[in-house]
């Protein structure tokens, strides 16, 4: 059992880090070991419960007798991990509520101690193989107190006082000017767009920090770097690990989506990374960084160059791949016990012959093997000839792969459970190319184009069971059409006309996908975790800015039949207030009237005065008596009152232009409000169905006990007539036997009768007349 430590625990503190009273909900779903906390879609739960959060640490070669431990642990989200990594964790957790969310996760682990507590009170009575620094340096300037003169690197430095001679620190954090935040996202701590890109004004609290700060503040305290690495998208979700000599090589395969607030882009990222690639500065501007601490001295160089962390999946699946270019080596690991068969059956230990092969491989010690290709790959191949707009080179190159994919004979689909457990019962209505042993995973990117073969280097989804070619080629053309250069070539035209299917076929491709994906892989689908992007143009924006100082407002005049005659006129600004004029013969003759002040932005309109008329606003967000505010980006007014006397409106009002996010973030704090009602309403709606359950249950097991007892009762039934009837035999019997006993006794009276005569006549001496009694009897008798 794990022990839990409050003996440097200070309640002050509780309140310098923490999530609110949604933390107690947290804690009372941790006891009632509630699975469902990963898929929350809250922030502050799916922060700290995603199985995704592990990906920061879980390809890392931790030494299996190795002590840990853990600074600002939280409420556990890679605690886990740690322990079944190590020999023994200690972690340490500021606040008491998340520290127990944390000890009550894991209390059943034996080589873990949560200390509560300030880490800079706990006297550590020995020193550890690994010190976690994970998202923690940043609030160090809070941690060190306000006396500290520099907390960063103190903190760095006490951090380093708690490691053996050849212990490390494994430290992520946040890059200040992460290619992200230079995008717009809004810093992750403050929650304001370029907070961090413009210096943290106002606050000294919490900061982080460029790739060259950190280096400074590692050198002061003595720290060797060992090695730089670049999570993406970040840290706390990572499913890609770049170092120095991969980040400029290899483009990422993930998408980088917000899942804490809503972002604005300003420019297309993948753009910009792409030419930071060209120009070898994409790590200086990565979103985060995970940096390896020690004493060069003391380490051997070893890790992995790159990392493709495959963790979204049934931990029977779940993967990580490594390269290291050195060794020009690529090993695949499980991330659990669970996944050692799954890379067992990945092994190809003769490589195949013809135009398109699979890689050699071998399975040995927990790790499957197979060397570094270098040849060009699909993708790049495939990228040129669409830069430079070969479109039937590009249909010629993927006919390689049609034609080896359509090597089986057209047929129905055979009966296979495997293929129903992998890909669901629907089947195609027509014939398809069924094939067994097919590679349904051939991504582009695994493809390496040799002069006279491609090599295929994943062999992780071949089925023992056929698979139609249609489907394999389906997928990989709707890998295509997920990046931008190939979406114009690989049009949903393009891809049945190349299928040589129809729409049905299609969508027994979607089915079938959807079933592999969710029901057999197990890949949990995060977009209700996700939060909006919002596009920006800045040219737009700025035309907006100059548009201020005039207004483009419209006056629409509704006839009878609802048809519209549109007035435009432009509003000009007189010492704030705003004057716009419509004149029209037909103002008299509208039925009604509608009046938009502008367009194309959020903003507040007060203080509307109409000659005789007034104002009623139709999609405000907030209205009182003087004041309207528009999230909308096409406010309106209905005017109410007599027009039919007038050819003339003339309005004034106040305008305030929002700021050009506003509108986004409300829209979406009343979205999030919305979701947070919906989500509350399905969990009291999951709670009365649960109730509902139950009460079921206990009805159907009430029944089925009173079913057994009234089967019990016919039973006891029968058996009572069956003795009553069995009681009844006896008493005929009995009546019978007494009146044979009754015959019986007059027939023993008249013997003894008879006797009492015999012995009368023996006592006469009368033997010779007792003889002849006698025989008189014995005769008759």
């Amino acid at each position: 059992m794990a022990v839990f430590n409050t003996k440097y625990y200070q309640s002050q503190e509780d309140a310098l880090y923490s999530d609110g009273d949604i933390e107690d909900e947290i804690y009372t779903r941790v006891c009632k070991r509630d699975e469902t906390l990963g898929m929350d879609p809250r922030w502050a739960v799916f922060y700290h419960f995603s199985p995704q959060r592990e990906n920061i640490l879980n390809w890392y070669p931790f030494e299996s007798n190795s002590t840990i431990l853990e600074i600002g642990a939280g409420c556990g989200a890679l605690t886990g991990l740690l322990i079944r990594r190590g020999k023994h964790v200690t972690s340490c957790e500021l606040t008491m509520r998340r520290a127990k969310i944390l000890f009550q996760r894991y209390v059943d682990a034996d080589n873990l101690e949560v200390i509560v507590g300030n880490v800079l009170r706990v006297e550590f009575e020995k020193r550890f193989d690994y010190v976690i620094i994970n998202g923690v340096l940043e609030y160090a300037g809070g941690i060190m107190g306000k006396d500290a003169e520099n907390p960063y690197t103190q903190f760095l430095s006490y951090m380093k006082s708690l490691l053996k001679p050849e212990g490390k620190i494994l430290l992520a954090i946040e890059n200040q000017f992460g290619l992200k935040y230079i995008n717009g996202a809004p810093e992750d701590h403050l929650g304001r767009v370029f907070a961090g890109i413009n210096g943290y004004p106002g606050q000294n609290k919490i900061r982080t920090f460029s790739r060259k700060e950190l280096s400074n503040l590692f050198e002061c305290v003595g720290l060797d770097v060992l090695r730089w690495y670049y999570p993406y998208p970040d840290y706390k979700f990572p499913t890609e690990i770049f170092s120095d000599s991969t980040v400029d090589e290899i483009e990422p395969k993930t998408t980088d989506v917000p899942y804490d607030m809503p972002r604005i882009e300003l420019f297309d990222k993948e753009i910009v990374r792409k030419a930071l690639m060209e120009n070898k500065i994409a790590g200086v501007f990565n979103n985060s960084f995970l940096v390896e601490l020690g004493n060069k001295a003391c380490q051997e160089m070893n890790g992995p160059d790159y990392v493709k962390i495959s963790s979204n999946r049934k931990k029977k699946f779940a993967i990580c791949t490594q390269i290291y270019q050195q060794k020009e080596i690529v090993e695949k690991r499980a991330l659990y016990p669970d996944a050692n068969e799954h890379l067992q059956r990945m092994e190809t230990p003769i490589q195949d012959q013809g135009p398109i092969c699979t890689v050699q491989s071998k399975y040995e010690d927990g790790i499957l093997r197979y060397s570094l290709l270098h040849e060009q790959s699909l993708t790049s191949l495939l990228s040129e000839q669409a830069e430079q707009g070969q479109v039937d080179a590009f249909w010629d190159t993927l006919q390689i792969l049609k034609t080896y994919l359509y090597r089986g004979d057209l047929s129905k689909q055979p009966v296979d459970p495997k293929f129903l457990e992998t890909f669901g019962p629907v089947e195609p209505q027509r014939q398809l190319h069924w094939t067994e042993k097919v590679n349904i995973d051939l991504n582009t990117d695994n493809f390496f184009c040799g002069p006279d073969q491609w090599t295929v280097i994943d062999n992780e989804w071949v089925f023992s069971c056929a698979v139609p070619g249609e489907y394999a080629l389906w997928r990989v053309l709707q890998q295509l059409r997920d990046h931008a250069l190939f979406r114009p070539i690989v049009t949903e035209a393009a891809v049945r006309d190349f299928l040589e299917v129809g729409e049905p076929e299609l969508e027994v491709f979607e089915k079938w996908e959807h079933h592999f994906i969710s029901e057999y892989v197990g890949m949990q689908d995060f977009a209700s975790q996700q939060r909006a992007v919002y596009h920006i143009d800045l040219d737009e924006s700025i035309k907006e800015e100059e548009a201020k100082q005039f207004l483009w407002s419209q006056l629409f005049l509704f006839d009878e039949a609802g048809h519209a005659e549109v007035l435009k006129s432009a509003a000009q600004n007189k010492d704030g207030i705003w004057c716009v004029e419509f004149q029209s013969d037909r103002i008299a003759q509208a039925k009604q009237i509608r009046w938009d002040p502008l367009e194309g932005n959020a903003c507040s309109i007060s203080d509307v005065r109409l000659e005789e008329l007034s104002v009623r606003p139709i999609n405000a967000r907030s209205w009182d008596e003087n004041k309207a505010v528009f999230s909308t980006y096409d406010p309106q007014f209905l005017v109410e009152g007599s027009t039919s006397n007038r050819t003339c409106i003339q309005i004034q009002f106040k305008c305030e232009i929002l700021d050009w996010t506003t509108g986004y973030f409300q829209i979406e704090c009343e979205r999030n409000a919305e979701r947070e009602k919906r989500l509350n309403a399905e969990r009291q709606c999951e709670a009365v169905r649960a109730e509902n359950q139950q009460l079921l249950m206990r009805t159907e097991t009430v029944e089925a006990h009173a079913a057994e007892i009234d089967q019990q009762l016919q039973e006891e039934r029968a058996q009572a007539e069956e003795t009553a009837q069995k009681l009844r035999l006896a008493q005929a019997q009995i009546a019978e036997k007494e009146e044979r006993l009754k015959e019986t006794e007059q027939q023993l009276q008249q013997i003894n009768s008879a006797l009492e005569y015999l012995k009368g006549e023996l006592c006469d001496h009368r033997w010779k007349s007792a003889a002849k009694i006698l025989m008189k009897r014995k005769i008759e008798g």
